[in-house]
């Protein structure tokens, strides 16, 4: 039933993973296209990362296959080679797992390739490190980050080292403890930025990629921290394409913090607001392809997606508009080129694809958004 929904919400009929539609077909051979991954929250019985051909003029998507043996993947990162996506999930938090997915390009298949415990539950994010040797999870319920040594041919080692977050913040419910929420290398691979919501502080980890053990990957005597405003629930942070700008999005305060990025040290340019509606519900954070604007999502009030127009001279930002979403936008990707935006909106139960206009900054519905019930990510590959 799930497959029937992937596909008839593509407006395709099915042909099997080794084939393509005699109209996607044409349009493939004229144009460019790309495999595109979307996952879904789910059992290890179901299917929830599933491959697609995107095209990339028209938003069209076809539905290639689908992998099980994956419980609740939020969040996916590919190799720099494509060969990998890691991606990380757990059942009732009690199976914290990061898995390495193997890809086949000739067949846009997947297969689980080896996995391993990241200790600590309720991985949300995973980070590789620039040379590919390390990931880097950040585990909400764990109050902790994992370190894990990956193999010259991509697989995991089993060799998990654990570095815990202490502290709480005002939010009772919420804040009880520390709950780091996402892991982002910068991009000139010196540091993984960890927000965590539970302490508000953000953690720039210096990474010493020179090592071979998990145990020594990580550099806590050149390593920092930031304190934000009690209350404000760090949650997602991203990295300028230029390297010389991190963008933090707070979940309860509903601002952006932007800072100058140098020598793995942050130092505080600006604080804008990105959710005016108060709705204690901010998601994700992302930077265009381009570097001319960012783009950030709310939840639970007036649900949508947030532009910004980027100062390329200092990085700051100037809000341009705020264009609804279907329900619960909890992340949300670029295509490669820009030209596309699409939202995993978890209580919608679909991605939604958006065309942005790489000049203005605008969106508009493409309305080819691809059923999908509880959507969690998306990631072109």
């Amino acid at each position: 039933m799930q497959r029937r929904l992937l596909l008839q919400s593509a407006g395709i009929l099915s042909v099997g993973a080794h084939s393509i539609s005699q109209g996607f077909a044409q349009t493939a051979e004229g144009i460019a296209w790309r495999y595109l991954l979307v996952s879904n929250y789910g059992s290890v019985t179901d299917e929830t990362v599933h491959v697609y051909r995107f095209d990339m003029t028209t938003g069209q998507t076809q539905w290639v296959s689908s992998l099980k043996g994956v419980a609740n993947p939020p969040f996916m990162i590919a190799s720099k080679n494509r060969d990998f996506v890691y991606t990380v999930g757990d059942t009732d938090n009690s199976t914290p797992t990061v898995y390495a997915l193997a890809f086949d390009r000739a067949t846009g298949r997947l297969r689980v390739a080896s996995k391993t415990s990241t200790v600590g539950s309720q991985p949300f994010y995973v980070a590789l490190s620039q040379n590919e040797k390390f990931a880097v999870t950040a585990n909400y319920k764990g109050t902790s980050i994992s370190v894990v040594g990956i193999d010259p041919d991509g697989t995991l080692r089993d060799d998990c080292h654990l570095i815990f977050h202490t502290g709480s913040g005002p939010r009772i419910k919420r804040q009880p403890r520390a709950h780091p929420h996402c892991a982002v290398t910068s991009p000139d691979g010196k540091v993984v930025a960890v927000p965590d919501l539970g302490n508000d502080r953000v953690y720039l980890y210096a990474l010493d990629e020179s090592q071979t053990d998990a145990r020594r990957a990580i550099d806590l005597k050149k390593s920092s921290s930031y304190q934000m405003d009690a209350g404000t629930g760090p949650r997602h942070i991203c990295f300028h394409p230029n390297g010389k700008y991190a963008y933090l999005l707070s979940e309860f305060s509903g601002r952006i913090t932007v800072f100058s990025y140098r020598d793995a040290r942050f130092t505080q340019i600006q604080s804008v607001m990105s959710d005016p509606y108060d709705a204690q519900g901010s998601a994700d954070i992302h930077v265009s392809p381009d570097g001319k604007f960012l783009y950030a999502t709310h939840r639970l009030k007036n649900d949508g997606i947030v532009a910004f127009a980027v100062d390329e001279n200092n990085g700051t930002l100037t809000r341009l508009f705020d264009h609804p979403t279907e329900k619960f936008p909890r992340a949300f990707t670029f295509s490669p080129d820009g030209r596309f935006i699409l939202v995993a909106c978890r209580d919608g139960n679909c991605i939604q694809v958006f065309a942005r206009d790489t000049v203005t900054g605008k969106l508009t519905d493409t309305h080819r958004s691809m059923t999908l019930p509880k959507a969690a990510f998306a990631l072109f590959i």
